[in-house]
């Protein structure tokens, strides 16, 4: 079945240190050629990981495992934008009190995306048409947001916080989809509700990755499985893969099998 999506870890797989491998590079520009979409799957933070992401000329959606994010489509750049620092730790405060990681209210006629990262509170300003959602329905934290003057605060009344996918919605938006990971929700997991909520079968879809953290992405049903062995790869990921690399990725064997199967999707047509 021919693939639309690649889910690849972005260390040891993607990138090299700060920067994309050459072999990585190579595929990446293949993908783009062939008009599939390569996200990367990583445990670094958006400040931390962007400068690679912009290097590789991603659009995404990228997914940041530190509680946070699936952002996709428009390929604009998410600016820092200040807000007043009693605004930032009243957000923060409250946050703590219902335990939960992220937030979204309006302030001054625009939307405001939080989350405690690894340097404290990161607003932002998101990109046009994205649809924004906070992660709990509690008074409490409508209470804050009145307390803020903010003119509009956008309430999950339908997630419950016991649910598997509590925090998590997805909104078709200009050019892909904008999506909030839930606490503690795994690669697989939000690999899984992204595809159900974007409607995209698993078997269009080909993962790769190297370590423990990637063991839960292999276990879905997808139509491919990549492994970089390196000293940190389980068995178990080994045991799992329809390929294996010593050590990164091979290009040009992966393009090859790439090309196979869209050649096999296109005659299936």
């Amino acid at each position: 079945m021919r693939p639309d999506y690649i889910f690849a870890d972005l260390d040891g797989v993607i990138a090299e240190g700060e920067k994309i491998s050459r072999p990585a590079a190579a595929f990446l520009r293949f993908c783009k050629k062939s008009r599939l979409k390569v996200c990367p799957v990583t445990g670094r933070s958006w400040p931390h990981a962007r400068h690679i992401l912009r290097a590789g000329g991603f659009s995404g959606p990228y997914i940041l495992e530190d509680g946070a994010v699936i952002l996709s489509g428009s390929g604009k750049e998410i600016s820092a934008t200040p807000l007043p620092r009693r605004t930032v730790t009243l957000v923060a405060d409250v946050l703590k009190k219902i335990r939960t990681e992220y937030a979204v209210f309006c302030h001054e006629s625009r939307d405001y995306y939080i989350w405690p990262g690894p340097s404290g509170i990161i607003p932002f300003t998101p990109p046009r048409g994205s649809a924004m959602f906070a992660c709990a329905d509690t008074r409490e934290f409508v209470n804050a947001a009145a307390t803020m003057k903010a003119r509009k605060i956008v309430i999950s009344s339908k997630l419950k916080l016991n649910s598997p996918e509590y925090g998590l919605k997805v909104q078709a938006s200009e050019g892909g989809y904008y999506a909030f990971l839930a606490p503690g929700m795994d690669k697989g997991a939000a690999i899984s509700a992204f595809l159900r909520r974007a409607g995209i079968q698993p078997e269009k879809v080909w993962v790769c990755g190297n370590d423990w953290n990637d063991i839960s992405m292999f276990r879905l049903p997808v139509g491919f499985r990549a492994a970089v062995r390196t000293q940190h790869t389980p068995p178990e990921l080994i045991g799992m893969a329809d390929i294996v690399f010593n050590g990164r990725i091979d290009a040009r064997v992966l393009t090859a099998k790439l090309q196979q199967q869209l050649r096999a999707g296109d005659r299936a047509r």
